[in-house]
């Protein structure tokens, strides 16, 4: 027997096999109701990685016409993936965690954020493969190249309880010979002492997967209501039987490759194969996340659950979600949102008809250039001794062997029309060209080459700003809807199935610390899952922190410029303001660590020294001696100060003002410098 939970609070006793029966009717609805709302943008998506493995029907071409397709395409979509992917990999503040609540928290934001991306850079792929060989940068390159033409982008964040290797030397003991040698024997004379092995001791290792969902795999609610999503995949029967959640039964009866064909299909163009070989183990199960809803009664069974079914039959029945979060392990986004819609544009979508249009045009452009060289011709093959050498057409420098019977005057092969090309062709195709920029949203500096010269200054700098601002729009939409929802769940995942031996891995013990580790260790994962799991919130503004200090380092570049040619503008910024903050900032905008640069112990002990003997020379009226440079003036762009009348008294050297000092390092440092080396309107010697 079995039971289901009713959505009014009953409990449903129902039979296993009319449990099966409603859960496997349920998930051929559900997919088909996803199907009949999705099949036409699978067009749209083939289409679009064709293009981008420069593929096109040339089926109307004859052999000897060019069948050439323009590299724009192409350039673009990995342009803007470098654009969006770049704010992971240029900065290291591209994840800020903000403690909620009152009070301490128990771990700051910063210790969070360097242990999520600790499990970040380890992301979890199939083989044997090094912990770095997968990380976030990358899955959000292959995401976002998806999304540009598929519409979405969608991965599962789910735990991997996979092995982990613990090395250790192990040396061999020394032994007595075949024939029992006394013992007294020196031990390189006992046979043989052997090298230290290596041995491999085996750990439950967990590791954070987060897995990219195709297209062609993801079957979402088509309503707004988002009652459950299907994610379908191929998998082999050995993986199958390898999980103690699904029933031996259905999996001994399943056998062949029935569903995988058509989806595989999709599969071909996208990874620009010929041919997807399959097993005869691999078989397609629908993994159905959400609530089961008999379709013909409308009945609710369950809610928030998840079941699998394979070839029609329920390999696991309808499970409660296994996660502590209670949410589903799903994030999807779309870049181009159609409100209230649950399919979305893609922005290769309008680019794609131009990219064609350009292969045609640029082929026939090629025809017309190779015509107007070769021209069209007739050949009398009865003039000819050695007519079966031009039954390929006529080579370059071919020689006519003609008849002895051949009148005077008369031509083997005469030309009677010289190909042209047309003087609009060219302006057609940058017309073309420049439609479709405007739909990838690029240009021709982004693309690597020089604009027109028609074009002005200004001009080019609004279409950079203008394409700027877009991509800025779309990172911003990447990172409040993708990234952050899956920084969430992979935050709670961490904290649900992580093991306690892992505390003590010096990588985390470096980012926790010692005292916090042993807290930790003291609690279990459920004590920690409550402690933590909503102790923080996590924002991601990778390309938005890009673009927003380079906002900020052009303006604070203007206002030196500006301190620069005007002294007492310079004078009266530096007496409310530091110069110092205004560096730190600087530094902070440029995507550099300040920490990185900061003076070392060495470094500040020799600068206390240093002013120590100024202080001691002072009191005793000496002046003490300043590093000059080359021409006598002093690192600070002055003049370096006068000595004292003499070793026995006289007066201290003139003490300058602060701000005197800070607006001389400025002037020297951004203002314009005379023929003399001067700067203008600064006091003169």
């Amino acid at each position: 027997m079995a039971r289901s939970k009713a959505a009014q609070g009953n409990i449903v006793v129902l039979e296993k096999e009319e449990l099966k029966k409603i859960a496997t009717r349920t998930t051929a609805h559900y997919k088909d109701r996803s199907w009949q709302s999705r099949w036409n943008r699978r067009a749209q998506n083939l289409a679009n990685w064709d293009a981008l493995h420069s593929r096109q029907d040339w089926a109307h071409k004859l052999p000897w016409q060019t069948q050439q397709t323009v590299a724009e395409f192409g350039v673009s979509i990995e342009q803007a993936v470098g654009n969006l992917e770049r704010g992971l990999t240029d900065a290291e503040d591209w994840l800020t965690v903000s403690p909620i609540g009152i009070g301490e928290p128990v771990i700051d934001g910063e210790t969070i954020a360097s242990l999520l991306k600790y499990y970040l850079d380890r992301l979890w792929i199939p083989g044997d493969a090094p912990e770095t060989s997968y990380n976030l940068a990358n899955l959000l390159g292959d995401g976002i190249k998806r999304a540009l033409l598929e519409s979405i982008l969608t991965a599962k964040v789910y735990p991997k309880l996979t092995t982990k290797y613990q090395y250790r030397l192990e040396q061999s003991q020394p032994r007595k010979g075949p024939l029992g040698h006394r013992e007294a024997l020196s031990g390189y004379d006992l046979v043989p002492m052997g090298r230290p092995k290596v041995v491999r001791d085996l750990l439950p290792e967990f590791r954070l997967a987060i897995e990219l969902v195709p297209w062609e795999d993801w079957f979402p609610d088509p309503s707004l209501l988002n009652k459950y999503v299907i994610h379908e995949v191929t998998v082999p029967l050995s993986d199958l039987g390898a999980n103690p959640d699904y029933d031996p039964e259905v999996v001994e009866h399943v056998r062949g490759n029935a569903y995988a064909t058509y989806a595989d299909m999709y599969k071909r163009v996208t990874q620009d194969v010929v041919f997807v070989a399959h097993d005869q183990d691999e078989v397609r199960i629908q993994e159905v996340w959400g609530d089961l809803i008999d379709p013909s009664t409308g009945k609710v069974y369950e809610t928030n659950c998840f079941w699998t079914v394979c070839n029609g039959q329920l390999l696991r029945p309808p499970t409660p979600n296994p996660f502590w979060h209670g949410k589903r392990p799903f994030v999807s986004a779309a870049l181009l949102r159609t409100p209230n819609s649950t399919i979305h544009k893609a922005l290769a979508d309008d680019a794609v008809n131009t990219w064609r249009f350009l292969n045609e045009l640029i082929s026939l452009m090629f025809d017309g250039a190779l015509a107007s060289v070769w021209g069209k011709g007739q050949l009398r093959t009865d003039f000819l001794e050695n007519p079966e050498d031009f039954q390929q057409g006529i080579p370059q420098a071919a020689t006519f062997v003609l008849r002895p019977n051949t009148p005077e005057g008369y031509k083997a092969y005469e030309k009677i029309d010289s190909g042209e090309l047309p003087e609009y062709a060219a302006k057609m195709f940058d017309l073309a060209m420049r439609e479709f920029q405007t739909a990838m949203i690029t240009n021709d500096l982004k693309l690597g080459q020089q604009p027109p010269r028609e074009s002005t200054a200004t001009a080019i700098v609004e279409a950079m700003q203008a394409s700027g601002s877009l991509f800025e729009s779309i990172a911003a939409r990447t990172e409040d809807t993708f990234l952050d929802p899956i920084f969430e769940l992979s935050w709670m995942t961490i904290l649900q199935y992580e093991f306690d031996h892992k505390l003590t891995d010096p990588a985390l013990v470096q980012i926790l610390g010692e005292k916090r580790v042993y807290e930790m260790m003291q609690m279990t994962n459920e004590e920690r899952f409550v402690i933590l799991a909503q102790a923080a919130k996590f924002k991601c503004r990778g390309l938005r922190g890009v673009t927003a200090r380079s906002r900020v380092l052009t303006k604070i570049a203007n206002l030196l410029q500006l301190m620069g040619q005007n002294e007492p503008l310079a004078q009266a910024i530096l007496e409310k303001y530091s110069m110092k903050r205004i560096a730190e900032v600087t530094i902070r905008n440029s995507g550099i660590d300040p920490s990185t640069l900061e003076k070392t112990q060495d470094e500040l002990d020799a600068e206390q020294a240093q002013q120590m003997v100024e202080e001691a020379a002072n009191e005793a009226g000496v002046t003490a001696p300043v590093n000059q440079m080359p021409g006598g003036a002093t690192p600070g762009g002055g003049s370096p100060p006068a000595a004292a009348a003499s070793s026995g008294g006289g007066s201290p050297p003139t003490l300058t003002n602060a701000s005197q000092d800070q607006a001389g390092g400025v002037e020297g440092a951004m203002a314009p410098k005379t023929p003399a080396g001067q700067v203008p309107g600064a006091p003169q010697p």
